[in-house]
């Protein structure tokens, strides 16, 4: 008989069997203890939710985002990795670098990446979602627009680009279950913290309080599923305990 699989919430780190059955089904568990915790990261977590949670998929461009993403192709706006190095370039750079493709290419795939458009690719098509990547990143910096699921999406990427390589694979589709959950956790974090701030200023110091937990839950998670390095990384990009995210 099959053992009930157990894990800790990605919210507060609490062991627990219970996990989303939409995400289950897509062959990953991820771990909510309450109802409370589910709610208070469903905002972020229900865009990768269920066929999009593994392999990690990243959903199609607003047209804000694909408008904005347009525009800026040509700024150096894009954190790039190489060999321990970390380097500022282009979107249409970085797009050349690791998939090989062309900034028209790059232009055409951002387009087929848009909610609206009418010449979609299968959402999962490799080119295609570095393309999303790239747009997100290259997405004009909020401090919080109107849009929390531009928000989230675009400070997801953007965390993804600083963990590349030590941490996380360049390109989602290649993440391990490990990798992904790490990812999935990442995405609660980030939804929790943009929420926090239309909080009304008597929930400010509850919402520290899940914040400083769930640091040490992502941290206590990379520390029993990832290298040293990989730990080192996933602390210093968390900053410390005390610091608010840097979204």
């Amino acid at each position: 008989m099959a053992s009930t699989p157990r894990g800790t919430c990605l919210v507060c780190g609490v062991d627990t069997t219970v996990r989303c059955s939409s995400c289950a089904q897509a062959g990953i568990d991820l771990f909510f203890c309450s109802p409370k915790c589910q709610t208070l990261a469903w905002t972020g977590h229900r865009l990768f939710c269920g066929s999009c949670a593994f392999p990690v998929l990243f959903p199609l461009l607003s047209p804000d985002e694909a408008t904005s993403a347009l525009q800026n192709l040509d700024k150096h706006n894009q954190v790039y990795l190489f060999e321990g190095t970390v380097y500022s370039a282009t979107a249409a750079e970085v797009a050349a670098v690791r998939c090989g493709i062309s900034k028209k290419e790059l232009k055409s795939l951002i387009r087929a990446g848009t909610e609206c458009t009418t010449k979609r690719l299968p959402l999962h098509h490799r080119k295609l979602q570095f393309a999303i990547y790239l747009a997100r990143r290259a997405h004009d910096l909020f401090p919080f627009k109107a849009s929390i699921r531009d928000d989230i999406l675009c400070s997801a990427s953007k965390k993804h680009a600083e963990l590349e390589d030590d941490v996380l694979p360049w390109h989602l589709l290649d993440a391990n279950r490990s990798q992904a959950t790490l990812f999935h956790a990442l995405v609660c974090l980030i939804t929790i913290t943009r929420i926090g701030v239309d909080q009304p200023i008597e929930n400010a110091v509850e919402h520290a309080k899940y914040l400083c937990r769930y640091r040490d839950a992502i941290q206590a998670y990379t520390a029993v599923h990832f290298t040293a390095e990989a730990e080192g990384t996933v602390r210093k990009l968390m900053h410390s305990e005390d610091e608010p995210i840097d979204l």
